[in-house]
């Protein structure tokens, strides 16, 4: 690596932003320049700081002409958790648009017959149920863009009104564990803020509100969408694009506590498995079955995808007017679970999804025997690069 003081100033314009918020511009030698803090349309003076064989890094020392979509952040901390925090929203949202668009143009084998207009948030700020922070001498730190540097931090304005309240009351610093190197707050409406750090043995159960489809029992550790107004978004838009389906039965591969199978055995009355890694999680997901009256619909089961894919269908292929639903983490399905949904014998799969590139990757190999008949971006998370999506497959 070279450092960027070799190399002489360079005025770059500004022609797009690629996923994860870097902005992209091209050099005059052709190489293309990835670099934070600016928009499309500006043009920039750079400083390059690091040269691969393809691409450059480089950091914006001036803007001299700036976007008229740029506007004053609220936050100053430079931490690249909030890399479109000085756009205004709109924008924001179109550029998560167009980013959605360009992994969906890269599919090889499959086309995307319909991308539905995005569904954007409904609060920019204050819409993260739960943060979590590193340790450092006692202070709050965010990771710098160098995975190194640690960012201490007093306040964070994506983090829910009553976490920041709790953050600058502070009492929480003398009930840290000794040697604890994360923490995590976290807030419902029904148990106010908790919090748990990497030592903290306890676990507590929390209970979530989900809008108007009421509450779910959940580990303080376990997954639950973080933002409350947009998971109910989900929820609606998931009962919607299930609908279109008419499932005679639904099979969630990673249902975590289980609301998705448990709104769909209250919508359409017809059976709902789910499975689910993490045992606790599954515990809940029958727990709340209950609390919502449909455990006779419900059955849920822990273990790997793949496997306890295979004990549950014993072999079989799912039934005619299958909904196979899944909603895996950033990294995707895994091989052994790619190759049982291809050949589960689904009639429609309704792929869930906070990872663009994996999701791309598994339409791909479902190609043989699935299209993608639409597709939705949710912005379940503003501010940052990160967004929601729903696709339907329908067998071909």
């Amino acid at each position: 690596m070279e450092k960027c003081m070799e190399f002489p100033l360079e005025d770059l314009e500004i022609t797009a932003l690629a996923y994860g918020g870097d902005a992209v511009a091209r050099r005059k030698s052709g190489k293309v320049c990835f670099l934070p803090g600016v928009l499309p349309g500006e043009k920039v003076r750079v400083s390059i700081r690091e040269e691969k064989k393809n691409y450059s890094y480089g950091t914006a020392l001036e803007i001299l002409e700036k976007s008229p979509r740029r506007i004053l952040p609220e936050c100053t901390l430079e931490c690249p958790s909030c890399p479109y925090r000085m756009m205004d929203y709109p924008f924001e949202l179109e550029w998560k648009e167009r980013q959605l668009r360009e992994f969906a143009a890269r599919l090889k084998k499959m086309e995307v017959e319909t991308i539905l207009p995005p569904v954007g948030a409904a609060e920019r700020t204050q819409w993260r149920n739960k943060v979590s922070f590193h340790l450092s001498k006692g202070e709050l730190c965010y990771v710098a863009r160098d995975n190194v540097t640690l960012l201490p931090v007093k306040d964070c304005l994506l983090a829910k009104k009553e976490i920041r309240e709790f953050l600058r009351e502070g009492s929480f610093r003398s009930r840290l564990e000794r040697g604890a190197e994360t923490v995590t707050f976290r807030v419902t409406e029904k148990d106010g803020v908790s919090f748990f750090t990497d030592k903290t043995r306890r676990e507590k159960v929390l209970t979530e509100t989900l809008g108007p489809f009421g509450e779910f029992r959940v580990g303080m550790r376990s997954f639950f969408q973080i933002n409350p107004v947009m998971a109910r978004r989900l929820a609606e838009e998931f009962l919607l694009f299930a609908e279109e389906t008419s499932p005679k039965e639904i099979l969630e591969l990673y249902c975590g506590c289980g609301p998705f199978s448990i709104l769909a055995a209250e919508k359409f009355h017809i059976p709902c498995s789910g499975i689910e890694l993490d045992p606790s999680a599954i515990a809940h997901a029958k727990e709340n079955a209950s609390l919502h009256g449909v455990e006779k619909y419900c059955s849920f089961h822990a273990g790997d995808a793949g496997e306890a894919m295979k004990i549950f269908r014993r072999g079989k292929s799912c039934g005619a007017g299958t909904l196979l639903v899944a909603d895996p983490p950033r990294t995707g399905l895994a091989p052994d679970v790619r190759s049982m949904v291809l050949d589960s014998g689904a009639e429609n799969i309704l792929y869930i999804s906070c990872g663009p590139a994996s999701l791309m990757r598994d339409l791909d190999f479902l190609a043989e025997k699935y299209r993608a008949e639409k597709m939705l971006l949710l912005d379940l998370f503003p501010s940052t690069a990160h967004w929601e999506s729903l696709t339907l497959l329908r067998r071909r």
